[in-house]
């Protein structure tokens, strides 16, 4: 899945998966030679919609991974909940204009929680509902 916060980035980014011209193996196993006007492209393995990052996608959980492509001042509870047993987060924290560090977080089998700072990064403040 992939979460836009408006619908020209969901455009954009639908445009830029169907651009994949040079593998035609890929193009057949996502169907995206299908042509699709809805609000979500429906395919196996590839979805873009416009939607709130914070929120994440309640209905399609539990996820084994989710990547935030955007710096959040605190990890999200909902990506949190949403992530399956054994699963992993991996997003950008920090303030916008301050030091952010990149942060893998893993939901263990007994459903706590394990955290690691990776390497420092600058990203995109995560728009949405900031709780």
């Amino acid at each position: 899945y992939g979460i836009e916060h408006t619908q020209a980035l969901t455009d954009l980014a639908k445009t830029n998966v169907k651009h994949l011209d040079d593998d035609d193996d890929l193009r057949r196993d996502l169907h995206l030679d299908d042509d699709d006007d809805s609000e979500t492209t429906k395919t196996p393995r590839v979805h873009f919609l416009k939607a709130d990052g914070w929120k994440g996608l309640k209905d399609a959980a539990p996820f084994d991974a989710i990547h935030v492509g955007a710096a959040a001042r605190s990890v999200p509870d909902a990506l949190v909940d949403q992530l399956a047993k054994g699963g992993r987060l991996i997003i950008p924290l920090g303030e916008p204009n301050a030091p952010q560090y990149l942060v893998q977080v893993d939901k263990l089998q007994d459903n706590s929680l394990k955290g690691s700072r990776l390497f420092g990064v600058r990203s995109s403040e995560l728009v949405g509902k900031d709780p």
